[in-house]
């Protein structure tokens, strides 16, 4: 349909260019390519039983067909599982929403790939962005939750599928979300947090500068339980994607997930559970328990605080610790790509806290497991 509202013209003296001659002198140019394509580091590539990598936050932008995104995911960045993301005033419109179910359904493939649909909204009141992702999403309406202007429009909302569901305020979209038993993930542009269940920290779009790791610490500390994963924010439907790109510095994150099977239900599951870890772009592999319960876990206050590290890095690791409440209690060195110890904590009893691991390797990457908790 571009004929109906594109002009052509020539930049030297503006002469209108007819669309066939325009096309003719296109199919015809002559072409010379050079160059290579930059293949993913065999670091990221590296697979340790009972872990699965995947992306809840990569942006299905340019137009490209959501199976394209799919593609990229299991062919270049080799993840098991992803969520692509269009925002909600893309979703809603006609039969968009349709589409990205049908896409994570026709490209799962149990013990292989699992897709899951989803999509991103910026909240009221502040347009905080926030992911959201379901199990199964074949019966969950369009849910439409936009605090920027042009999407509140009448002649937008007047394109919206019939059966939209819009929210208006925050709790609104919170409640649409959990009546239909999807999650919510906040992140680098998710200004207030409040109802999410997992966070972001790390992403393409974000630096160790920004403060955003002590942010979500801080809400931790706060009160707040929630997962620790991260992901790509990417904006060219390249999930997973390790080097930079326009607007995003840094090298995509990498979700961990310890789960029993590479299916739907069982990735499903240690979200809800927050069996989830998060890295800076390296496939490292953090296992955390506390007496056998893992990662994500609730325990009484008054449980033995008695924990048990492994780590299997991608490279050298330079410094593992163990947090409390966010501060460190006990750092190690192994000067190795494989750390495994076990530890207590004997100076809190009675007394709420929560505990997590943080690793650094010798080449800059960060890992963080997701807390457990006392009390």
């Amino acid at each position: 349909g571009f004929r109906s509202y594109r002009a052509f013209a020539r930049r030297d003296d503006a002469e209108r260019v007819s669309h066939d001659r325009l096309a003719a002198q296109l199919i015809s140019a002559p072409l010379s390519v050079r160059g290579g394509f930059k293949p993913v580091p065999r670091a990221n590539t590296r697979q340790t039983p009972g872990i699965y990598w995947g992306e809840l936050h990569g942006m299905a932008f340019n137009q490209r067909p959501l199976d394209d995104f799919y593609d990229y995911a299991k062919r270049v960045s080799r993840l098991d599982f992803c969520c692509p993301c269009l925002f909600s005033y893309n979703t809603c419109v006609a039969g968009v929403w349709d589409e990205v179910k049908e896409a994570a359904d026709r490209q799962t493939e149990p013990g292989r790939f699992v897709g899951f649909a989803g999509f991103e909204c910026g909240t009221p009141p502040d347009d905080s962005h926030r992911c959201v992702v379901f199990n199964d999403a074949s019966r969950v309406p369009p849910i439409f939750c936009e605090s920027r202007p042009p999407a509140n429009e009448e002649v937008f909302l007047s394109r919206l599928h019939p059966d939209t569901i819009v929210c208006r305020t925050l709790d609104e979209f919170y409640d649409a979300v959990d009546r239909f038993g999807g999650i919510v993930s906040g992140h680098h542009h998710t200004l207030t947090y409040s109802r999410d269940h997992l966070a972001e920290m790390w992403q393409k779009q974000r630096s160790r500068a920004d403060g955003e790791e002590e942010r979500v610490l801080g809400l931790l500390r706060g009160g707040m339980r929630m997962g620790l994963i991260a992901g790509s924010d990417t904006h060219d439907s390249m999930p997973g994607n390790p080097y930079p790109e326009p607007h995003c510095r840094s090298a995509a994150g990498f979700l961990g997930v310890h789960a029993g099977e590479l299916t739907r239900d069982a990735i499903w599951g240690a979200l809800q559970r927050r069996r989830v870890f998060a890295t800076t772009g390296a496939r490292i592999a953090l296992h955390f328990s506390s007496s056998g319960d893992p990662m994500g876990s609730e325990l009484p206050a008054d449980r033995a605080r008695r924990f048990d590290i492994r780590i299997d890095g991608s490279e050298r690791l330079s410094k593992v610790e163990l947090l409390r409440d966010g501060e460190p209690i006990e750092t190690w060195n192994p000067d190795s790509d494989r750390f495994a110890t076990s530890a207590a904590d004997g100076a809190r009893r009675d007394e709420p806290a929560f505990y997590l691991v943080r690793c650094h390797q010798a080449d800059g990457h960060t890992g963080w497991t997701s807390p457990i908790w006392f009390g």
